[in-house]
């Protein structure tokens, strides 16, 4: 009866190893998949810093420019050295207004802003 148990658990045991085996990698997949997760992984590095350079963040901190070497000023002589009026763009450059410019904001804010001065003129005759 123990030989039979033991005769059963070893062809349950060959069993299982034929239907695992197709689920193991040989050394050759193996390293095939180690290559593709190494590529997959510099593609997903190369498009973090391609993204991270192409934000509209500033290349070298302002903390970084202690020489200021980025001022309005050598803007300004800059583009007068290339011949072009400076004055709107040091304005702009200066200009601690954030957000969207009138322009460009939505719909819902510009009838917004037309409602509350209709209501105001109503209030005010």
């Amino acid at each position: 009866e123990e030989d039979e148990l033991e005769a059963e658990h070893q062809a349950a045991m060959a069993e299982a190893e034929q239907t695992a085996a197709p689920d193991m990698l040989t050394e050759e997949e193996a390293e095939e998949l180690k290559a593709l997760r190494k590529k997959k992984h510099d593609v997903v590095e190369e498009h973090r810093d391609r993204k991270a350079r192409a934000s509209n963040n500033s290349i070298v901190p302002r903390s970084a420019d202690t020489e200021r070497r980025s001022t309005t000023r050598r803007m300004r002589d800059s583009l007068e050295a290339m011949g072009y009026d400076a004055e709107g763009a040091v304005r702009r450059a200066r200009d601690d207004r954030r957000g969207r410019e009138e322009s460009r904001m939505g719909r819902s804010v510009e009838r917004k802003r037309k409602r509350d001065a209709a209501s105001a003129a109503a209030v005010g005759m």
